[in-house]
């Protein structure tokens, strides 16, 4: 059961990331549209490889917990947190801009 929460907690993030994108591109008129479509982008791009990266996690985990093989440590956290990382450079040159 833990294994499809894990799952169902990348599905919201990649929920979250899409949420925002349609936010940053439609909702804001602070900023230059060509660095909100840039934001926006960036926002799908990342919820297509959460969502891609989560279910690869589901299933190698899976596969592993019915073979009673141990689980293996996932490079998923590590690359998401790079990817926020870039998203929080996005921010600040969105505040920058609208300053």
């Amino acid at each position: 059961m833990a294994n499809e929460r894990t799952l169902l907690a990348w599905s919201r993030t990649a929920l979250a990331f899409l949420a925002a994108a349609f936010a940053v591109v439609k909702l804001t008129d602070v900023t230059p549209r060509a660095l909100r479509l840039a934001l926006g982008c960036y926002l799908v791009a990342l919820a297509g490889t959460v969502t891609v990266a989560g279910y690869a996690q589901w299933r190698s985990r899976q596969l592993r917990m019915r073979e009673g093989r141990p689980l293996r440590h996932a490079a998923g956290p590590a690359v998401l947190m790079t990817a926020l990382l870039v998203l929080a450079g996005f921010v600040v040159a969105v505040i920058v801009t609208a300053s």
